[in-house]
């Protein structure tokens, strides 16, 4: 058996027995044979792009590719990794102690308003002024003029609004809430049943980051200008009031009540 020193080897070795390398007598079986405790056995390195490369490699070619740091074998179907697919994931562990609750959350948001409740029982009815023979107030002169009146009634909620903002002045009075939960694109109004001029129809609007638009030709701004809701502000609080003619609302608005 001829021993070789350290050697290095240019261009292609031709070996017709057996190879050892680090021991003197090789495996039979074994074509090449590598022993040692403190070195390991290195093969070719080279990017993906320089295996690629390699011209009709054998089936069981091995290269070790540096861009990904995994051994590489050429098969009937091309390079595969070495490594084999994943395992089955094993039985989980037994869980762990719990923490400690953490600290309390800051409070939501406010809900939406309730229904109204049932209307109280009436009040007695006045005495009937004399109209026959009225109190003598002076030599006057009457003044035919129409007079604004002051429609009072309890504060009405009517709900989320999104979309179309209803507001019926006739069955729920002059003081309406609403939540908008989306952007109003259409306001339709229903006006006070009283044929006389109307003062004092108001609505209060809660939102967050929402618009309202889509105002009824019968209803005036000042300037033109119709109003915009308040932004950035969580359930900031707008409050539009209108006086009524008979005819056309004529509207003013307040923002951000917050």
């Amino acid at each position: 058996m001829a021993k070789l020193g350290p050697t290095k080897i240019y261009g292609d070795l031709k070996v017709t027995s057996n190879l050892i390398v680090g021991a003197d007598n090789p495996s039979l079986s074994a074509a090449l044979e590598i022993n040692s405790t403190t070195q390991g056995f290195v093969p070719p390195r080279m990017t993906a792009a320089q295996r690629n490369a390699i011209v009709n490699p054998i089936i069981g070619l091995m290269v070790f590719v540096t861009d990904d740091q995994q051994y590489y074998r050429y098969t009937s179907t091309g390079w595969q990794s070495s490594l084999g697919p994943s395992g089955s994931s094993g039985v989980s562990g037994t869980s762990g102690t719990s923490g400690t609750s953490g600290s309390t959350g800051s409070s939501g948001s406010s809900g939406s308003s309730g229904a109204s409740g049932t209307s109280g029982t009436s009040g007695t009815s006045g005495s009937t002024p004399n109209l026959a023979s009225p109190p003598a107030i002076g030599n006057t002169t009457p003044n035919y003029g129409r007079f604004s009146r002051l429609y009072v009634t309890s504060r009405h909620a009517i709900g989320n609004q999104s979309g179309t903002l209803t507001i019926n002045w006739a069955t729920n009075g002059n003081k309406q809430t609403a939540t908008l939960t989306g952007n109003i694109t259409s306001v339709s109004m229903t006006a006070p049943a009283s044929t006389e001029v109307v003062s004092g129809l108001t609505i209060v609007l809660i939102s967050t980051n929402m618009s309202i638009t889509g105002w009824p030709a019968t209803v005036k701004w000042a300037s033109g200008v119709s109003p915009s809701l308040t932004q950035g502000v969580t359930n900031a609080i707008d409050i539009i009031s209108f006086y009524w003619d008979g005819t056309n609302y004529y509207g003013t608005f307040s923002n951000n009540f917050s």
